[in-house]
């Protein structure tokens, strides 16, 4: 089941955020009082999804609603989505993107997405997930120094 966070739900959240940090950040260390300030913010303001089986948090999605520094044009924004190792290669990540696309539908905003990985990381599975979502790349990430 696909639905929306609550502030109930930051420490299993974080608990997740921490994982993904360890296993995804390309730079920088976690600033724990930021990313729950940030994380609390999106679950007030924004939008953040969990997906569920029962009590089990199988992944979530934060998302967003912002512009560009060149634009007062509102877009909808993925900042991350993370599944549990566990259930990755199940149609958990499928349905977070469906709910997201949806409620960009919804609020007649495009939906930028993307990702950040380690450049170990098989990054051709992954653009291949995410034009799979019906996206179009409209750009590339480089980081220089780490």
């Amino acid at each position: 089941m696909i639905e929306k966070c609550t502030l109930a739900d930051v420490d299993a959240l974080m608990a997740d955020l921490r994982n993904m940090y360890t296993e995804m950040a390309p730079f920088g260390k976690m600033d724990e009082a930021k990313c729950v300030a940030f994380l609390s913010d999106s679950i007030e303001h924004h939008v953040v999804l969990k997906a569920t089986d029962g009590p089990h948090l199988l992944g979530h999605m934060g998302l967003r609603i912002g512009n560009s520094w060149y634009s007062k044009d509102l877009a909808l924004t993925e900042y991350y989505c993370y599944v549990k190792p566990e259930h990755r290669k199940t149609r958990t990540a499928f349905e977070l993107y469906r709910t997201a696309k949806g409620i960009a539908k919804e609020k007649q905003l495009p939906m930028f997405y993307g990702t950040f990985r380690h450049s170990s990381a098989d990054f051709k599975r992954v653009q291949k997930f995410l034009e799979r979502q019906g996206g179009n790349p409209v750009g590339l990430t480089y980081l220089i120094g780490v």
